[in-house]
């Protein structure tokens, strides 16, 4: 019965890892099992025979809900990109408000306001990458491309279990959110029918992206962790100016060509019927907004919770 749960908890976490502005991390607090998450992660290198009785199931569960989010999401992004992109802006900014608390738990250093400039110019110069001469053309091999999908996929995997970061999120800031999904889509749909040439094609891309996953989980995640307990402040300025610029970011990236195209480009689609299209974004920033919101309220309320029954237990 336990498993059962854990496969469930899995595909909720498995698809929120896939919602830019959104982390693993913050549905296992809300699902009330972080920290136990975080000890079963903890003991992979340590114990992994006690660490995979724990996760087997949690993680079959998040293969699957990051599978249907891929379908979902890639979908979404090449139909109505315009409003796709106002439900994660919705998610976003309601995000900024906790990181902004965490940013201001200790007075702002210098190096606090450093932190955050050198993350948003960063953002920024790699929206217009592009311009610059570095094209993250995910479907031609290229050396630099694999160490590049390895250093960034690690640090998102990382944020993942980190609540109020989003691993998504930096997949979508640092330019190859969407490839990713969209490769990872065709490798998919190609396996579906019986064709394997697609996953043979992209391996240079889907090895370095599990192998980043694996290493962000267990080391880069250790690494944040311990930066955080000694550069808290720091790390939450930093990203405070990525949260930021991502908002530019994201709708920057909405009048991108897709790479899996559909029969209009993706400028004329959203230029041919503006009106629905400004419309629509509004109404789904606002309810990424409010999921965002609610979510928030439900995991106080779970801690509070866990606080008074803490308490209660230690006057007994």
């Amino acid at each position: 019965m336990k498993h059962l749960k854990n496969f469930l908890y899995g595909i909720l976490i498995g698809m929120s890892c896939l919602i830019p502005g959104f982390s693993g991390g913050t549905m296992a607090l809300i699902l009330g099992i972080y920290e136990e998450l975080m000890e079963s992660l903890s003991l992979i290198t340590k114990k992994f025979s006690l660490a995979f009785v724990r996760l087997w199931s949690l993680a079959i569960g998040m293969v699957i809900g990051a599978v249907l989010a891929v379908f979902t999401i890639v979908k979404c992004l090449n139909n109505w990109p315009l409003i796709t992109s106002g439900f994660f802006v919705g998610l976003v900014i309601a995000s900024l408000p906790l990181t902004i608390k965490n940013a201001r738990k200790e007075k702002a250093k210098l190096s606090s306001w450093v932190s955050l400039i050198i993350c948003a110019i960063v953002s920024i110069l790699l929206c217009f990458a592009d311009k610059f001469g570095l094209i993250l053309d995910l479907t031609k091999f290229n050396v630099l491309i694999i160490i590049y999908i390895l250093i960034i996929t690690s640090l998102s995997a990382a944020a993942m279990f980190i609540p109020a970061a989003s691993g998504s999120l930096i997949l979508l800031m640092f330019g190859i959110f969407e490839p990713i999904v969209t490769i990872i889509k065709m490798v998919l749909e190609g396996i579906i029918h019986g064709d394997f040439s697609i996953f043979v094609n992209y391996l240079y891309v889907i090895i370095p992206f599990f192998i980043g996953i694996i290493v962000g989980v267990i080391a880069v995640g250790r690494i944040i962790t311990m930066l955080f307990k000694k550069h808290d402040n720091q790390l939450w300025y930093g990203i405070l100016g990525l949260i930021i610029v991502s908002i530019f970011a994201i709708y920057y990236n909405a009048f991108h060509d897709p790479l899996h195209p559909s029969d209009l480009t993706r400028y004329e689609n959203i230029t041919n019927n503006l009106a629905f299209n400004i419309i629509g974004a509004i109404i789904m920033m606002v309810i990424g907004f409010l999921l965002i919101y609610f979510l928030e309220k439900l995991v106080n309320k779970k801690k509070q919770q866990l606080d008074n029954k803490e308490e209660n237990l230690s006057e007994n």
